[in-house]
C-alpha cells in the first residue's frame, strides 16, 4: 500500500498476488488480477507472466483475463482471436458466466469475425495443393514413336512399372524436347515441380511456358496455377485458367477458385470460390474435395451449417494424412459447434496436421503448451523429438522436459515416449530398467503401446520369450482398441491408434527376425502390415530378405520391396555407402532377367490398383 502511494508500481504487483491468493487480505481474485494488469501497464513486466502462471494452474478468472487481452491485442502483442476463444471456452467450462458473455460478444463482433477470417485465409494460403495436369498417354500426342518415349519417361518419373529414375526420365525428355514435342515440355515442368531432390520452381515455370508457347493445353492449366504466385502474372493466370476450362481441362477451375478466395485480379468472393470448387468436385477434379472442405470451414463464421458441412466433407474426404483436413477437424473440435467440443482430440489433430505437412507455423501448439495444456506439452515434445525441417531443430533435452511435464500432468502417452528415450539413451543415459519402469507406469495408466516398449526392453535384456509375449499381447490389445473406437464412431482416435500399431509392427517385426531363435514368418508379416502406412518399411524388408538365413533369403522379394519404398518417394539407403553396397549386391544377384520379372509383377499390381481406383 505504501509503495502504491509513492507511485511505485511494484506495489500493484505485490498486492495483486496477495489478493489472488488470499494472503494477508480477504481473497478477491478479480481485484488481484486487475492489480497485476495495472502493474504491467506501469512497467512491472512480470504482471502478465504471473497471470499466465495462474491460468496454467487452472484459475478460470486468469484465463478470462488473458482471453480479453488476446481479444483486444492489449499487453500481449498482436490480437489472437483463436487463443482468446479457447481461453473463454475453458473459463466458461469452469462456470464463469462472464466468459459466456465474451463468447457471445465474439460471435457478434464484425471485427472479430473479420479477424478470424483473415487468420484462416492466411493459414491456408500456402497450403492449397494443386495436382498437376499430366497424363500417361495424352490424346494430343499422335506420333507413335514419340508416344512410346513419352510414356517411358512418365513411367520413370512416377515409378509406373519401372524403378523410379529421374535421370533416365530427363535423358528421354531431352530427346523429345529437341524435337519440340509440346507434351514433353509439360512433363518436364511437372518433374521439376515435384518436391524431390531435383525440384526447381524456376525451371518448372520455364518448361510450362514453352509448352504453352507450343500450344499444349496441360501446360496452360499447370502454368495458370503457378502464375497465381506472381503478382504481375495474375491477369494471365486468370486468362489461362479460363482457356484451359474451355478446352475441358477442368483443373483450371481450382485456379479460378483460389483467385476468388484471395482476391487476385478479381474481387474477393468466397462464395464464388466455393461454387467453382464444388463444380470442380462434380467434374471429378483430383484435390477439389479438399478445396470445398476448406471453404466450408472458412465460411463457418457466416453460418453454423457451413461448419457442419466442413466436418462432413472432412470425413467424406477420408484422408487422415492430409494436413489441411487434420487442421480443419482440429479447429472444429476446439470450437465445439459443428461437433461436440473435445480439446484433447483437437490438440492431437493439430499435432498431426503439423507432422503430416506443416502450415509453416507451430504457434497454435506452442500457445496451448505455454498455457500447459497437458496434451499440447506432449505433442510439442514429439515435435522436438523429430524436429521439423527449416522450422524446428531436433532437441532431445526439450523433448524430455516436455514429456516429463506432460507425464506429471497425467498424460500416459508421455510415459511411452520417456520409456523409449531411456531404452535408446536419447538425452538421458541408456537404462533398460528405467525404460521398463516408465513403460509399466504408462501401460497401467491406459496407454497400450507402452507394453511393446516393455517387451522390446526384455529382448534387449536377453529375456526373448517374455519380450515376444508382451509384444504380441500389445498387438492384440491395440487391434481390440481400434475396433472399439471404430464402433463408437471415433475415427480420428482410431487412426492415431493405427499409427501406433504400425510402429509396434515395425519394432516387433525387426525383433522377431533378428532374435536368437527367429520367427521369420511372423516378423515379415508384421513388417508387411506396417508397409501400408509407412513406405520406408520397404527398405527394412529389402534388407531383411537379403540378410536372412538360407531358405528365406530372396533377392526378388528384396527388389520388390525396394521398389515399394523407393517409388513411395521415401528411401534413404541409397544415400549411404552401406545402402549402396546392399542395393548393388541385390541387383547383381538378381541380374537383368530377375529385375525384369519383378518389375512385371510390380507393374501388374499397379495396373490392378489403378483399375480399382
Amino acid at each position: 500500500e505504501k509503495l502504491i502511494k509513492r507511485k511505485d508500481s511494484r506495489g500493484y504487483y505485490g498486492q495483486g498476488i496477495l489478493y489472488v491468493e488470499g494472503k494477508g487480505v480477504e481473497k478477491d481474485v478479480n481485484r488481484g488480477i486487475e492489480l497485476l494488469l495495472e502493474a504491467e501497464r506501469k512497467s512491472v513486466h512480470e504482471g502478465i507472466e504471473k497471470i499466465k502462471s495462474y491460468a496454467k494452474s487452472g484459475l478460470p478468472e486468469a484465463k478470462l483475463a488473458l482471453g480479453k487481452l488476446y481479444y483486444k491485442g492489449e499487453l500481449v502483442g498482436e490480437r489472437n482471436y483463436k487463443l482468446a476463444r479457447e481461453l473463454f471456452m475453458e473459463a466458461e467450462e469452469s462456470g464463469l458466466e462472464e466468459a459466456s458473455e465474451w463468447l457471445e460478444k465474439m460471435d457478434k463482433s464484425q471485427d472479430a469475425l473479420k479477424g478470424i477470417l483473415e487468420e484462416d485465409l492466411k493459414m491456408f494460403k500456402g497450403s492449397f495443393a494443386f495436382s498437376h495436369d499430366v497424363e500417361r498417354s495424352p490424346s494430343s500426342l499422335k506420333d507413335k514413336d514419340y508416344g512410346i518415349k513419352y510414356r517411358e519417361a512418365y513411367d520413370y518419373i512416377f515409378g509406373h512399372k519401372k524403378e523410379r529414375d529421374y535421370a533416365k526420365a530427363i535423358d528421354i525428355l531431352n530427346e523429345l524436347l529437341n524435337k519440340n514435342v509440346p507434351e514433353a515440355y509439360n512433363l518436364m515442368g511437372v518433374l521439376y515441380s515435384l518436391d524431390i531432390e531435383i525440384g526447381n520452381s524456376y525451371l518448372s515455370k520455364m518448361y510450362f511456358e514453352k509448352g504453352v508457347e507450343l500450344g499444349d493445353i496441360s501446360s496452360l492449366s499447370n502454368l495458370s496455377f503457378i502464375y497465381v504466385s506472381y503478382p504481375d502474372k495474375h491477369k494471365l493466370a486468370y486468362e489461362y485458367a479460363q482457356k484451359a476450362i474451355e478446352k475441358k481441362h477442368f483443373k483450371g477451375l481450382l485456379t479460378l477458385s483460389y483467385m476468388y478466395a484471395y482476391g487476385l485480379h478479381v474481387s474477393q468472393d468466397l462464395k464464388e470460390a466455393l461454387r467453382l470448387a464444388e463444380e470442380a468436385e462434380r467434374l471429378g477434379v483430383p484435390g477439389s474435395k479438399i478445396y470445398v472442405c476448406t471453404y466450408y470451414y472458412i465460411l463457418r463464421l457466416e453460418s453454423e451449417e457451413y461448419g457442419k458441412k466442413a466436418y462432413e466433407k472432412a470425413k467424406e474426404a477420408g484422408d487422415m494424412k492430409d494436413h489441411r483436413i487434420l487442421y480443419i477437424l482440429s479447429r472444429l473440435y476446439f470450437e465445439g459447434k459443428a461437433v461436440e467440443r473435445d480439446p484433447d482430440i483437437g490438440v492431437f489433430l493439430l499435432y498431426l496436421s503439423l507432422s503430416e505437412g506443416i502450415f509453416d507455423d507451430i504457434k497454435e501448439l506452442e500457445d496451448l503448451a505455454t498455457l500447459e495444456n497437458p496434451y499440447a506439452l506432449y505433442y510439442l515434445g514429439n515435435v522436438y523429438t523429430k524436429g521439423i525441417k527449416h522450422i524446428i531443430t531436433q532437441d532431445n533435452e526439450k523433448a524430455y522436459n516436455l514429456y516429463m511435464q506432460a507425464f506429471e500432468k497425467g498424460v500416459a502417452d508421455a510415459g511411452y515416449s520417456l520409456s523409449l528415450m531411456y531404452a535408446y539413451g536419447k538425452y538421458v543415459k541408456k537404462d533398460l530398467e528405467k525404460a521398463i519402469e516408465y513403460a509399466k507406469k504408462s501401460y497401467n495408466k491406459g496407454y497400450i503401446a507402452s507394453k511393446a516398449v516393455w517387451g522390446l526392453c526384455c529382448f534387449r535384456k536377453g529375456e526373448e520369450e517374455e519380450g515376444k509375449k508382451l509384444m504380441e499381447e500389445c498387438i492384440v490389445e491395440l487391434k481390440d482398441k481400434i475396433n472399439k473406437l471404430e464402433r463408437e464412431g471415433k475415427a480420428e482416435l482410431a487412426y492415431w491408434v493405427k499409427l501406433r500399431l504400425n510402429i509396434i509392427y515395425v519394432h516387433a517385426g525387426n525383433v522377431l527376425i533378428t532374435k536368437k531363435d527367429p520367427d521369420i514368418e511372423k516378423g515379415l508379416k508384421y513388417l508387411k502390415e506396417a508397409l501400408s502406412i509407412y513406405p520406408y518399411v520397404g527398405a527394412m524388408l529389402m534388407q531383411a530378405y537379403m540378410r536372412m538365413p538360407e531358405g528365406y533369403r530372396n533377392p526378388e522379394e528384396a527388389y520388390y520391396y525396394y521398389l515399394k519404398s523407393k517409388n513411395g518417394y521415401i528411401y534413404d539407403l541409397e544415400f549411404t555407402e552401406e545402402g549402396k553396397e546392399a542395393i548393388k549386391e541385390m541387383k547383381e544377384q538378381l541380374g537383368e532377367a530377375g529385375m525384369k520379372r519383378v518389375l512385371e509383377r510390380y507393374g501388374e499390381e499397379q495396373e490392378s490398383e489403378e483399375n480399382k481406383n
